[in-house]
């Protein structure tokens, strides 16, 4: 059980690196065009 609440936080926040790593890159793109 605990190791089900581990995995899903963890995804939680790779996904929420992602998200962010993604909408930095298109700002940086619309920047630089």
């Amino acid at each position: 059980m605990i190791n089900k609440k581990v995995s899903v936080l963890a995804g939680l926040f790779l996904s929420l690196i992602a998200g962010t790593g993604v909408a930095a890159e298109k700002a940086s793109a619309d920047k630089i065009e």
